[in-house]
């Protein structure tokens, strides 16, 4: 009888190990779920910053690399990956041979050291211990203990979340000793086994259905009525996005006498006419662009946002120096407002010019999710009779099945072994319609043709000129066969306004028959210049003054590198109305770019030595679609300090072949320099270095990122954060 109890419990003994060695060789499969996988938890708060005046070290690429905007596999029926799918059934697998263990255990078999199971996972899975325990709060935490074989004492396991990781997983430098329990018995091994297996699948249950891409994947905690209520938490030591600092810059910018402007947007699906073609997409309104928001300098802006899309969404105020909390990036300012939630942005408008707004999740700001804000200044020095707002756009949203979304997860695939940037085709670009890929591939169904370009190249941009043919471009929401019409009378000074919200393209915009004199550029004043063409990259802007002629005009914005045009006419008089395919000559004629501009006196940065460098190399290729900064794809948790007084530069290095029009939140930089002009956005072209000053006067979490959405979304953004 002793022989055959001393046989069941080696037996039972073996089953245990087995089923541990076959979770390790799972998980190995699959990838550690606490460093990839979107279910991950978040970095411990205590993880120490990078030194801003060093890129990140290399080794941190392949930590967050995978899953740095995505899923890894591809998810399941359920909403589940195959590896969680795998993990949940070796749970059960796994309780089974742990009930067999337990009906067999009795006492520890002589030979069989105590220590076994910790000697044969650390053996198995040679990793050195975890940090120490972080100091922000975390969900709640139940412990679980599990009975050593044969120990009179069970080894207690430390308190893990319930619902963070995949699998729940037992690492051998956390078991220690505990008293509590006098011998190991058969309910010991079987509360273990059910305590894995529960944990195992919530979490694999849980992970499944986390929805949303890139910085945007999370809808975080929200009242009853859905409203928001709640802040993400990060590493410590910086300024919080609502902190005591942030409140301070706030009350500084308020002006007494100051009005409050009250306004409700509402983002859901609605019917787009684009002029002559109706598309399904999502906007504010049943207008493209949204309608403008107007403000005067000093005033309060109360927006409130309801949100009645399919997805979380959010706000971003491009180019606006506001406060942290209302800048609108999920997951790091914020938590993204949920379906059917609604969120009050509320901020002093402090600087006049001429922004723009946007969400900040995922791939929506290449819906229809924008309109101009114009913030007016109470002493404009400018003397004008009438102004145009004019807003380009590159659209695809709707168009025979296409999404954004589906671009971006066929831009991911990337090109193979395809170098992106080596072919020139002239100043106007390659004929796309030609070179696109849409006639040759179509996605999987409902995702609509593919949209990825093959050989769209500019010398003004240095090379490459974009990733994505799209069907058409715009200007104020119409197609260049259904043009809007700016009346005006001949003679009239005009004032435009010029802002890029397209997702992919650069535009090179002229005024048949008139010169442009150059006023601002993303807000802020320079020193007037006068010019035949302008470059917006995306997120730029400029205001320029035209003396109108008599006549009908043509506004022309040609997609650079792209060889398409968006329309729109100024019409003082009679004549017949530009064709859709006209180019004036103008858009040949004499260009201003940025770099060519200084900035008004009245905005001049003081000269001053900088006080802190932060250089950024722009990575990654067309081929492997792995954009990043510093070769790391985003991580919020990533921020490169600054503190609060320093003159700050940005050192933007492009190791691509493609140019980037990098775009700083919360600030405006001055563009190579204290004299250049101030801007917010700014065009880095393959193999140049563009150097950005500021002085950092506005505490709090600020993302820097590509203002293509695709690269920004596959990673190719960063966080600057305040010390506090």
């Amino acid at each position: 009888m002793r022989a055959q109890r001393k046989a069941a419990a080696w037996c039972g003994r073996l089953l245990l190990f087995a089923a541990l060695v076959a979770g390790i060789v799972t998980m190995h499969t699959f990838g550690h779920p606490m460093q990839h996988g979107e279910g991950a938890a978040p970095r411990a708060a205590h993880a120490a910053p990078m030194d801003a005046a060093q890129p990140p070290p290399a080794h941190a690429e392949h930590a967050r690399a995978e899953h740095a905007h995505g899923h890894a596999s591809a998810p399941g029926p359920h909403g589940m990956d195959p590896g969680s799918v795998c993990l949940a059934v070796l749970s059960v697998g796994t309780l089974a041979l742990l009930t067999a263990a337990g009906l067999l255990v009795r006492r520890r078999p002589a030979g069989l050291s105590a220590a076994a199971p910790a000697r044969l996972l650390r053996a198995l899975w040679p990793i050195p211990p975890p940090p120490p325990p972080a100091q922000t709060p975390r969900p709640p935490l139940r412990a679980a203990r599990v009975a050593a074989p044969g120990r009179r004492h069970p080894y207690r396991l430390p308190a893990v979340p319930v619902s963070g990781p995949r699998a729940l997983l037992i690492h051998p430098h956390h078991i220690t000793r505990c008293s509590t329990m006098r011998t190991h018995t058969r309910r010991a091994v079987l509360g273990a086994g059910l305590a894995a297996t529960g944990g195992s699948l919530l979490a694999a249950c849980s992970s499944g259905s986390t929805s949303g891409k890139g910085h945007s994947g999370h809808s975080g905690h929200s009242g009853t009525d859905g409203r928001t209520v709640a802040r993400p938490v990060g590493p410590d030591g910086f300024v919080s996005p609502d902190g005591k600092e942030v409140a301070a810059a706030e009350k500084a910018r308020a002006r007494k006498g100051g009005t409050v402007r009250k306004v409700a947007l509402t983002a859901a699906a609605t019917r787009l006419d684009l002029g002559g073609r109706t598309v399904r997409s999502w906007a504010y309104g049943d207008a493209l662009p949204g309608k403008e928001i107007r403000a005067t300098a000093g005033d309060t802006l109360a927006l409130t946002l309801a949100n009645h899309l399919p997805q979380a969404t959010s706000m971003h105020w491009h180019g606006l120096a506001l406060r942290n909390d209302m800048d609108g990036v999920p997951d790091l300012t914020q938590r993204a407002v949920r379906p059917g939630g609604s969120f009050e942005y509320r901020f002093t408008t402090a600087h006049p010019g001429t922004y723009w707004f946007h969400p900040h999740s995922g791939t929506q700001q290449d819906r229809g999710l924008y309109a101009p804000l114009i913030v007016e200044d109470p002493k404009e020095p400018l003397k004008y009779d009438k102004e145009w707002v004019v807003v380009l756009d590159d659209w695809v949203d709707g168009v025979d099945g296409s999404t954004p979304d589906a671009v971006l997860a066929e831009l991911r695939k990337g090109m193979g072994g395809m170098d992106h940037g080596d072919m020139d085709h002239g100043d106007m670009g390659h004929d796309m319609s030609a070179m696109s890929m849409t006639s040759k591939t179509a996605a999987a169904a409902g995702d609509g043709p593919s949209r990825m370009t093959m050989g769209a190249t500019s010398k003004l941009l240095g090379g490459d000129a974009g990733d994505v043919a799209y069907p058409y471009y715009l200007v104020n929401g119409r197609t260049a066969t259904d043009p809007q019409t700016f009346r005006a009378r001949p003679g009239d000074r005009i004032r435009i306004r010029l802002i890029n919200a397209g997702g992919d393209t650069a535009f090179r915009v002229a005024l048949g028959g008139h010169a442009m004199t150059v006023t601002h550029t993303d807000g802020f004043p320079v020193a007037h210049q006068d010019t035949d063409a302008l470059l917006l990259g995306m997120g730029e802007r400029y205001d320029v003054l035209v003396t109108a002629g008599d006549g009908a005009f043509p506004l022309t914005a040609l997609a650079e590198g792209k060889k398409r045009t968006g329309l729109a006419v100024l019409r003082t008089g009679g004549g017949a109305a530009p064709d859709a395919s006209v180019r004036p000559a103008e858009l040949s004629g004499k260009l201003l770019t940025a770099d060519r501009l200084k900035a008004g006196p009245s905005v001049r940065l003081r000269s001053r030595t900088p006080d802190r460098t932060v250089t950024f190399d722009l990575t990654g290729s067309m081929a492997k679609y792995d954009w990043a900064l510093n070769r790391l794809p985003y991580d919020p948790d990533q921020r490169y300090p600054v503190r609060a007084g320093e003159r700050v530069r940005l050192s933007f290095r492009n190791r691509t072949t493609m140019w980037h029009p990098m775009h700083l939140h919360g600030h405006t930089f001055a563009l190579g320099g204290g004299s250049g002009p101030r801007k917010d956005t700014a065009i880095v072209l393959p193999g140049e270095t563009v150097h950005a000053d500021f002085d950092a006067d506005n505490p709090g979490l600020w993302m820097l990122h590509c203002h293509n959405v695709y690269h920004s979304e596959s990673g190719m953004m960063t966080v600057l954060g305040y010390r506090k």
